[in-house]
C-alpha cells in the first residue's frame, strides 16, 4: 500500500501518518516525500520545450516511486502485482491524479481516495500563464529560462506567490479555489483533471474506495447551544432563497441531529464526492465503494478533515490531543476500519466479518458505509442535500469562471454563471431572470413549471429533470416569447433562441479536452447562391504548419438552423479534435455552409428536383471555393458529404447522384424515408432511379453509405423500413440508431460514429 500524504500539493510530509499499525494487518506500507508547490508544479512548457514536463514533475516523482516499488518491494515481502495507492486530502487528490496519468496505469491496481475530491481546477492555459508570470517576477527573459535554476528557493517561492496573485489569483486552501502550483492537464503526462469530469478510461479496471468525514473543513459550532433561527441566520448568506429548502432537507436527512450540525456539516467535499462516485460507478468495469466517517472527537465534538486517519492506520496511540484517552469502542472502530482497508488491498473488496455487508455503489441505490461506533449501511441518505450545497457553496468558483471568458467558452454552462441557467445533478434546471412589471412567466423547457419572484426582484423557476442533450428554450413573458437574456443564443427552431446542454453520463466525446485543437475559420463565399454566404471551415491541429493535403467532409445542418449549428450546437470541431488525438479518426477538413438554397421554379421537397438548387450550388460554387482556398485532396475517395434532417435529405439526393465526387455519404435523421408530412411512402428506386436496379454500381463507387436515426424519433419506423428494403435489395448500407429524439445528442453521436469510418 503506497501512502500519499496530504497538504494540497503545497506542503506536507510522509512522517505525518506512520504506517506501522496498518502494516500489522499483513500489508507492506510505503510512504514517500516528493516535490511540492513551485518545485513540483511550475509549468514552463510554453517557454521552452526542454521544460515540457515541468508542470507535473511532482506527480512524476510519484510515478518513479511506483516504478521503484515494482523493482524492489519483493525485498520487503511485498507483492508488486498487487499495489494499492491511497491518500487523504491532497493525497486523495494525488490518487485521483494518478488514475488519469497514462504512465501510471500499469503500476498500481486499486485506489482509496479519502476526502480528496476538491482538487485544483487548473487548466493548461492557466498554468502556462502562471509560469510566464513567475519568470516576469524574477526578471528572467524566456531565452534565459535556465537561470531559474540558480534562484534560491525562498526567492523562487515568494516570486511564485506574487505571480499567482497577479495571474490566476491567490490560492485558497480549503475552498474551491485550489489552483496554482498543482498538476497540469497537458494531454500527455496528465490526461485530465479527475473527479468532477470523471476518470480516464484506462483506469476503469481499478477498484476504488472513496469517502469523506461528516464535518471536514467546516467551521464547527458545537461549543454553545444554538436555536434553529440562529442557525438560519448563519445559513442565509450562503444559501439565500434556498435557506428554507436547505433546512427542511437537512431535517429530513438527519432527523436526530441538531442546529449545530446543520451549520457544521461538510459543504466542500461531500457534494463533489457524490458527483464523482455517480460518474465512476456508471463508467468503469471495477466496483466503487463509498463511505462516510461520522465518529466524533470527544475534544471538539466534530468528525473533521483527517480524523479518520488514526483509525484506518490503527494508530490511536498517535492521536494526541484529538483523542487523549482511546476507549475500547475507539479501538474496535480502528480495528474494523484498518481491517477493511487491508482486505481491500488484498482483494479489491473491503468487506470483513465485523462490518455490515458493503455493496458497490451506484447512483440509484447509493450504498454508503457509515464508519462509527456502530457501522451501518445507508442508501443515498443526503443526495438532495448535497445537490443544494453544491449549487450554493461554489459561488467563488462561479465568479472566477465568469471573470475569465476564455474559460466560459469551453464550459457546458453547468453551474458556471450564477445569473443564468444552472444544471443540477438530476438534470433539472434552475432559471433566474430579473424583470420589472411582469406578471406571468413560462419557459418552454417545462411549461408546467412555476416562476416565483425573489427578494431581489428576480424570477426563479426549477424545471423537471430533462433528458440528456441540447435543449433550445425561450421564455413567454405576459404572452410574448423572448430569449433568456442571461444565456447564450443559438440559431435554431428558425430563430435565435437560448439553450441548455444537459450532460449524459459516460458521454464525453464532445468535451473540450487537453488535446491538440484545430481551427474553425469563418469565411465569406461571394459566389454562393445560398441564403447566407458565410462558411465555417474546420482544419485539424497542425494544418498551418503542414504542407500536405487533407480529405474533406462537407457537413450540412438541418431545417430551422444554419451554418453555425455544427460548431456551436454540434461541437463538430471538438468531436474531431478528440477523435484525431486518440487515433480514432483521420485528419480531415470539415466544411459547414448554409444549406438553404432556393431557385425560381424549384419548390423545396425531398426529391431530386427539390434538391436541385442545393446540388448545383454545392458542385458549382462551394466545392471549387473550398478547393481554391484550402489544401484539399480532390478525388472522390477523399470527399464525404453528410448532414442531419434536411441536410440528410440533401446528402441523399445530391450525394447519390454524384458517386464520382463523393466516396462517403452520411444521412442522419432525414425525413426522406417518412415520419414527416413532406414525405410519403418511400420507394428507393423511384426516389433515386438506379439505386436498386444498379446497386452494384453504387456499392462499387461508395466506400460508405451510412444512415442513422434517433430511437425516439418519429422518423425511426420509416427509416428502419427503408434501410431494410435497400439492404435486402443488395445495396450496402450501414445503419445505426441512438437513444434520443430528433435532436443534437443523436446527431453528435452520428458524427462521432461516421467520422471514425471516413478516409480509411
Amino acid at each position: 500500500m503506497l501512502w500519499l500524504h496530504g497538504g494540497g500539493f503545497d506542503s506536507g510530509t510522509s512522517a505525518w501518518n506512520p504506517g506501522m499499525g496498518l502494516a500489522k494487518k499483513d500489508v507492506v506500507v510505503v510512504s514517500i516525500n516528493h516535490r511540492l508547490n513551485i518545485m513540483g508544479f511550475l509549468d514552463l512548457s510554453a517557454v521552452s520545450p526542454k521544460y515540457k514536463h515541468s508542470g507535473n514533475v511532482g506527480m512524476l516523482d510519484v510515478v518513479q516511486a511506483l516504478k521503484w516499488i515494482h523493482q524492489n518491494i519483493h525485498l520487503f515481502g511485498g507483492d508488486a502485482s498487487n499495489i494499492t495507492v491511497f491518500g487523504e486530502s491532497g493525497g486523495g487528490g494525488k490518487v485521483g491524479t494518478l488514475l488519469c496519468m497514462p504512465e501510471a496505469k500499469d503500476l498500481f491496481h486499486k485506489a482509496i481516495i479519502m476526502s480528496g475530491t476538491i482538487l485544483n481546477v487548473n487548466r493548461k492555459d492557466m498554468t502556462e500563464s502562471l509560469g510566464k508570470a513567475v519568470l516576469a517576477e524574477l526578471g528572467i527573459d524566456a531565452k534565459d529560462v535556465d537561470k531559474i535554476k540558480d534562484v534560491p528557493y525562498r526567492q523562487l517561492y515568494d516570486a511564485g506567490q506574487r505571480a499567482m496573485a497577479k495571474s490566476v489569483g491567490t490560492r485558497k486552501p480549503g475552498t474551491p479555489m485550489m489552483w496554482g502550483f498543482g498538476p497540469t492537464p497537458d494531454g500527455e503526462d496528465l490526461m485530465q483533471q479527475p473527479f468532477q469530469d470523471g476518470f480516464s478510461r484506462f483506469s476503469a479496471d481499478k477498484p476504488i474506495i472513496i469517502g469523506t468525514t461528516f464535518n471536514e473543513l467546516q467551521r464547527l459550532a458545537y461549543g454553545r447551544p444554538m436555536t434553529k433561527e440562529e442557525a438560519r441566520k448563519q445559513l442565509e448568506p450562503t444559501f439565500g432563497n434556498r435557506t428554507d429548502e436547505y433546512i427542511k432537507t437537512f431535517e429530513e436527512t438527519y432527523p436526530a441531529l441538531t442546529p449545530q450540525d446543520m451549520v457544521s456539516i461538510d459543504w466542500l467535499f461531500r457534494p463533489k464526492t457524490i458527483i464523482c462516485a455517480d460518474y465512476i460507478s456508471a463508467n468503469r468495469k471495477a466496483p466503487t465503494y463509498m463511505y462516510m466517517f461520522t465518529w466524533k472527537s470527544p475534544v471538539n465534538q466534530g468528525s473533521v478533515h483527517g480524523h479518520e486517519l488514526k483509525f484506518c492506520f490503527n494508530t490511536l496511540n498517535h492521536a494526541g490531543g484529538e483523542l487523549p484517552q482511546p476507549t475500547n469502542a475507539d479501538q474496535q472502530l480502528a480495528d474494523r476500519m484498518s481491517d477493511s482497508w487491508s482486505a481491500f488491498a488484498h482483494t479489491g473488496d473491503p468487506n470483513i466479518k465485523d462490518l455490515p455487508r458493503w455493496e458497490p455503489y451506484n447512483r440509484v441505490r447509493g450504498d454508503m458505509m457509515v464508519f462509527d461506533y456502530k457501522p451501518e449501511i445507508r442508501n443515498n441518505p443526503d443526495r438532495k442535500l448535497a445537490e443544494i450545497i453544491n449549487d450554493c457553496c461554489f459561488k467563488q468558483l462561479q465568479e472566477f469562471h465568469k471573470s475569465r471568458p476564455e474559460m466560459q467558452a469551453y464550459s457546458r454552462n453547468i453551474n458556471q454563471i450564477a445569473a443564468g441557467p444552472r444544471i443540477l445533478a438530476d438534470g433539472s434546471v434552475l432559471l433566474s431572470v430579473k424583470a420589472t412589471n411582469a406578471s406571468d412567466w413560462r419557459v418552454s423547457l417545462d411549461p408546467d413549471a412555476r416562476f416565483y419572484i425573489q427578494q431581489d426582484g428576480s424570477w426563479q423557476c426549477h424545471t423537471k429533470p430533462l433528458v440528456p442533450g441540447f435543449h433550445y428554450y425561450w421564455f413567454t413573458v405576459d404572452g410574448v416569447d423572448v430569449a433568456d437574456p442571461s444565456a447564450p443564443s443559438y440559431y435554431g427552431c428558425g430563430r435565435y433562441t437560448s439553450a441548455v446542454d444537459i450532460p449524459e453520463e459516460g458521454c464525453r466525446f464532445y468535451d473540450y479536452e487537453p488535446v491538440p485543437h484545430g481551427t474553425v475559420h469563418h469565411l465569406t463565399n461571394p459566389t454562393s447562391s445560398r441564403a447566407s454566404d458565410q462558411v465555417w471551415v474546420y482544419t485539424p491541429a497542425g494544418y498551418e504548419q503542414s504542407r500536405k493535403k487533407y480529405p474533406v467532409l462537407y457537413l450540412q445542418h438541418g431545417g430551422g438552423e444554419d451554418e453555425t449549428g455544427w460548431v456551436l450546437q454540434g461541437k463538430a470541431n471538438l468531436i474531431l479534435d478528440n477523435l484525431i488525438a486518440s487515433g480514432k479518426a483521420e485528419e480531415m477538413i470539415i466544411v459547414m455552409a448554409n444549406g438553404t438554397v432556393s431557385k425560381f421554379g424549384h419548390r423545396f421537397s425531398y426529391s431530386i428536383d427539390g434538391m436541385k438548387p442545393f446540388e448545383e450550388d454545392l458542385i458549382q460554387n462551394l466545392i471549387p471555393f473550398i478547393e481554391k482556398n484550402f489544401r484539399c485532396k480532390t478525388d472522390a475517395r477523399s470527399r464525404a458529404l453528410a448532414g442531419l434532417s434536411m441536410g440528410g435529405g440533401e446528402t441523399f439526393f445530391a450525394g447519390l447522384q454524384h458517386p464520382d465526387l463523393f466516396g462517403y455519404l452520411g444521412v442522419f435523421s432525414t425525413g426522406v424515408f417518412g415520419g414527416i408530412r413532406e414525405a410519403g411512402n418511400f420507394d428507393a428506386e423511384k426516389a433515386m432511379p438506379g439505386l436498386i436496379s444498379q446497386h452494384e454500381r453504387f456499392n462499387k463507387a461508395l466506400s460508405l453509405l451510412y444512415i442513422s436515426v434517433g430511437e425516439q424519433d418519429p422518423r425511426l419506423d420509416g427509416t428502419t423500413k427503408a434501410v431494410n428494403a435497400m439492404q435486402q435489395s443488395g445495396l450496402n448500407v450501414t445503419f445505426q440508431t441512438f437513444p434520443g429524439d430528433h435532436e443534437w445528442q443523436v446527431w453528435r453521436k452520428s458524427l462521432h460514429s461516421f467520422a471514425q469510418k471516413l478516409f480509411r
